[in-house]
């Protein structure tokens, strides 16, 4: 039972550090000028890792 408590921490853990990272990455190109290119960047750069994750 601790064993499955700590896999799902751990997975929570993972998680939260990839959402983190996703709102990071959007934040800048939404600061950069609501640039479209930095914008279409960061959401490229979120799916790569979201896959990340999942592999």
């Amino acid at each position: 039972m601790t064993a499955a408590l700590g896999l799902d921490a751990k997975a929570q853990e993972s998680s939260t550090l990839c959402q983190a990272r996703r709102s990071h990455i959007m934040g800048v190109a939404l600061v950069d000028h609501g640039s479209l290119g930095s914008l279409i960047h960061a959401s490229e750069t979120a799916v790569l890792l979201l896959e990340e994750q999942h592999l």
